[in-house]
């Protein structure tokens, strides 16, 4: 199951607002967290309070079902250090490590949708069932 925070974008807000917007990823998190989850975390600097607030709060180092990797740029940041697996982009540039990042969640997302959806023999029959599919487990 792929999730995003974005998912429910009334529950970040409401999160946000009720209780604090450093938490309201932790307790999506919390939320959809179980076995063989990889959680991804992308941030340009690496020091977004709210996704390092949201890994210490979901005691990701705890769980060994779960695994942490981490997308940024400039220094990395503290992110870079908390997680498994970092892929850090060399560039002190926010515009383009923001660019760069979205290209590789997509790749990402399209290796992962491939591995989920069975019996695709072409890339627009694979582009078709990835949006069914997507749409189906939103």
């Amino acid at each position: 199951r792929i999730s995003t925070p974005t998912d429910n974008i009334s529950f970040l807000t409401a999160a946000s607002n009720d209780i604090d917007f450093t938490k309201a990823y932790s307790l999506y998190l919390e939320s959809v967290l179980e076995q063989d989850t990889l959680v991804l975390f992308l941030s340009g600097s690496g020091n977004s309070m709210n996704l390092i607030q949201c890994f210490y709060d979901t005691k990701l180092t705890e769980k060994d079902f779960c695994e942490s990797w981490s997308i940024t740029a400039f220094s990395g940041g503290k992110l870079r250090k908390l997680v498994n697996e970092s892929l850090y982009i060399n560039i002190s540039d926010m515009e383009i490590a923001e660019d760069i990042q979205i290209i590789i969640f997509h790749y990402i997302k399209q290796l992962l949708t491939k591995r989920m959806v069975k019996g695709s023999k072409t890339i627009e029959d694979l582009k078709y069932h990835k949006r069914t599919f997507l749409n189906q487990i939103s």
